[in-house]
């Protein structure tokens, strides 16, 4: 039978994600059984810079009772058989040997897709390129869920900043939008004058997964609405001069101000780490969950667990 990859948010469908959610919010309120992934072990290569979901991965296993090998950007450059010599087909293959699946991170676009065409065990995208963080779905979608403490079906959902950028947040929106269309989400989104619209194949799958609408208007008109405001990475290396000049005259951090705008019940996301996108005024906010308890080593060990075909008991 052939491996299990998360290559792409839309590898799994509304039943997989519901299972996720539900092996997290486990997780959390119960710990992380220390015997769960005894004897597993998850290989980390991360050939680009990641704190938040390599170590997410790495504690993950630790607590579950596995391990992890692997190795950081870091380490790139100074053997001559990482990234030089070598292809990343081979060195997928050859962690195939060592471990039971495989977290990446790699510049390459097509890195991820590449891995799991070669690779014998359960590729994870962690970041392919420009392309797509597979896991930013789950991963935003764990942590508001969490916190909101109601169902998020039929939700109002806005993003404000840079959605369809060739950057962090605009991959992380590539995966978690076709997420938000399987529970109906109502999606408003202010892209700075539509310089930074979602990709079309990224709304088709959207909306077939059951998206309820998805409109363009400015967070003025729509901040007072949502059940949570989403906030993208205020520009990135990846943007051209002219756009990172625009991303300067027209995105403005949420401040204290902007929160008095947003329902008392309504909460704030930031896809961190955050480059400006909100002023440390709001961080007092009980609504900020920037600066609340992320579930992410707990939403890591759900999807080892989901790919390797572990039984988490209700």
């Amino acid at each position: 039978m052939p491996p299990n990859h998360f290559i792409s948010a839309r590898d799994i469908d509304r039943v997989g994600y519901d299972e996720l959610l539900r092996r997290t919010k486990k997780f959390v309120d119960e710990g992380i059984p220390p015997t769960l992934l005894q004897g597993k072990v998850i290989a980390t290569l991360i050939m680009q810079t990641s704190i938040r979901t390599m170590t997410a991965f790495q504690s993950g296993m630790i607590r579950a009772g596995g391990g992890w090998v692997g190795f950081a950007e870091s380490s790139i450059g100074k053997d001559e058989t990482l990234g030089k010599s070598e292809t990343w087909e081979d060195l997928i293959v050859t962690y195939g040997s060592f471990v039971d699946c495989l977290l990446m991170r790699h510049p390459e676009d097509d890195a991820a897709e590449r891995a799991a065409r070669v690779s014998s065990i359960p590729i994870i995208n962690g970041g392919s390129g420009t392309r797509e963080h597979a896991l930013a779905g789950i991963m935003l979608l764990a942590q508001m869920t969490y916190h909101m403490k109601r169902p998020l079906q039929g939700m109002k959902i806005g993003i404000y900043g840079t959605p369809g950028a060739k950057s962090g947040g605009g991959r992380c929106c590539t995966s978690l939008i076709p997420v938000l269309g399987h529970y109906g989400v109502d999606l408003v989104i202010d892209d700075l004058g539509g310089k930074f619209p979602i990709k079309q194949e990224t709304v088709d799958a959207a909306k077939q997964n059951g998206l309820k609408n998805l409109t363009y208007d400015t967070l003025d008109n729509f901040i007072g609405d949502v059940d949570a405001l989403i906030l993208t990475k205020a520009g990135g290396s990846a943007l051209s001069p002219e756009l990172t000049e625009h991303v300067k005259k027209t995105f403005v951090p949420v401040n204290r101000e902007k929160m008095k705008m947003m329902r008392d019940d309504a909460q704030l996301v930031v896809i961190t780490p955050r480059c400006g996108e909100v002023n440390e005024d709001v961080d007092p906010d009980p609504r900020s969950l920037h600066m609340k308890y992320a579930p992410y080593r707990e939403v890591a060990v759900a999807v080892v667990t989901y790919l390797l075909g572990i039984e988490v008991l209700s």
